[in-house]
């Protein structure tokens, strides 16, 4: 079900950026690998930004972050 793929996306981005629950990457993680999985490519595409961003303890992994975010791409 999209509604429930995008509902899981936003529950990773609220977690990502803190809002209205604590900060926590894994958590946010978490949540937009379960968006992909439910064929939300947005949510891939948050998952490959958070392996971009400097403050991730994901970053540093560029490969992942390309793969990922191509991967959206091709298929959103």
């Amino acid at each position: 079900d999209a509604g429930h793929a995008a509902a899981l996306d936003f529950a990773g981005l609220c977690c990502e950026y803190g809002e209205g629950i604590s900060w926590d990457p894994y958590k946010a993680m978490g949540w937009y690998q379960k968006a992909a999985a439910s064929e939300l490519e947005r949510g891939r595409y948050h998952a490959g930004m958070l392996y971009v961003k400097e403050k991730s303890p994901y970053s540093k992994n560029m490969e992942i972050a390309v793969r990922l975010i191509r991967k959206a791409a091709e298929n959103g």
